[in-house]
């Protein structure tokens, strides 16, 4: 009889054991929320210096703030501070930086902020037109990404942007 104590004992930490398993891995496996819809610019709220190094090839544009709005499924303020940079004589351009949003997800309010990385290519046939590409990753407030493109051309009005992905 005293033998089936410790036996019984042990079964029932191990049954709470695998309980426990079972609804964090549960939590965890939850299922992300698919979002996608339209993005329109705001206010380019400031920007740093172009700084030009023609010993390397290089330049850099940092200090960028810019406001986007955010409709569709996430519905409000976008802002992104980020850095461009890229080669002289070159179209294309890496962008960096972070991210914050502050709305609502389907209704929900939601707010995070997000690392971001990205590029972008102009049309060196006209002044200020091409496209960028930019993933923001959530460190802060969720879990997930969501992808932002724009095609922008010169003049009001040619500025189209579209974001997608999945948050948790």
């Amino acid at each position: 009889m005293k033998t089936k104590k410790p036996l019984l004992v042990i079964l029932f930490v191990m049954l709470v054991f695998v309980l426990v398993l079972g609804v964090n891995g549960l939590a965890v496996a939850a299922p992300a929320t698919a979002v996608k819809g339209e993005v329109t610019f705001d206010q380019w709220v400031d920007e740093g210096p172009f700084i030009e190094d023609t010993a390397s090839g290089t330049w850099v544009w940092p200090d960028n703030v810019i406001v986007w709005k955010l409709s569709g499924d996430l519905e409000g303020t976008y802002t992104l501070y980020s850095t461009y940079s890229g080669r002289i004589g070159f179209p294309a351009d890496k962008i960096t930086g972070t991210a914050t949003f502050d709305g609502t997800l389907n209704g929900e309010d939601i707010s995070w902020s997000a690392t971001v990385r990205g590029s972008g290519k102009s049309d060196p046939a006209y002044y200020f037109a091409g496209r960028n590409n930019w993933q923001s990753t959530l460190f802060d407030g969720g879990k997930g990404q969501i992808t932002i493109h724009q095609v922008y051309g010169y003049g009001p009005g040619t500025d189209s942007a579209l974001y997608w992905g999945e948050l948790k």
